[in-house]
């Protein structure tokens, strides 16, 4: 828990790194701000020295022969925004593999009478302006974009999250369905628990799902 702590600490603070251009036209821009950059490779585990270099110089492999190029301010500022997704991607995996190995039952394990399920529902899809897809690694545009090209597709994907929504707010919070109406039947008093109502989004959804079918 402390490394993945440290961890999100380090990718908020990167955010907070300032880059200033070069004096030189043979010299990559320099951090204005060092207090941050040393309290942000401290929590890497790195020195700050490397931890420039990785932001205000690029490398790339050309033909099998390395290539160190210098970066100006805006590029190395977009250097520190690629480090910062690919930290947060790397965390989230671990996260996520560490859990499915420490709940994942081995052949010799008897299968539990109950489950724990958690319910991971997908998010705002928006095609791009070039319609290969709903997010976009390069470039100015935004990771996700909220004003893009969507289609049917994408619409019964929306349609389909507002169901399933509805559906786990009914029955995890309302009395009449479910556990809780079980447990209402059996005189256990429930606190009134209040949730979004999305069923009228959800009857919209329908029947523009229905008219653009039609048409």
């Amino acid at each position: 828990m402390t490394s993945i702590f440290s961890l999100l600490v380090a990718i908020l603070l990167l955010g907070n790194l300032q880059f200033g251009e070069a004096d030189h036209t043979d010299v990559s821009a320099h951090i204005s701000n060092p207090p941050v950059l040393d309290h942000v490779a401290c929590l890497l585990g790195i020195s700050p020295e490397d931890l420039t270099q990785t932001l205000t110089k690029k490398t790339s492999y050309v033909r099998k022969d390395i290539y160190m190029s210098l970066l100006n301010a805006e590029q190395s500022a977009a250097q520190r925004d690629y480090l910062v997704r690919d930290l947060y991607a790397i965390l989230f995996a671990f996260i996520v593999e560490t859990a499915n190995h420490k709940i994942a039952l081995s052949l010799k394990d008897p299968a539990p009478p109950t489950q724990i399920i958690l319910l991971d529902q997908s998010g705002f899809q928006a095609r791009g302006s070039t319609g290969t897809g709903s997010m976009a690694f390069t470039g100015t545009i935004p990771l996700v974009s909220a004003l893009g090209q969507n289609g049917f597709d994408e619409f019964c994907i929306n349609f389909a999250d507002e169901v399933v929504h509805s559906y786990v707010l009914r029955n995890v919070f309302e009395d009449a369905v479910g556990y809780n109406s079980h447990m209402i039947g059996d005189g256990v008093s429930l606190p009134a628990i209040q949730t979004l109502d999305n069923s009228a989004c959800v009857e919209l959804l329908r029947g523009a799902q229905l008219s653009e079918k039609v048409s």
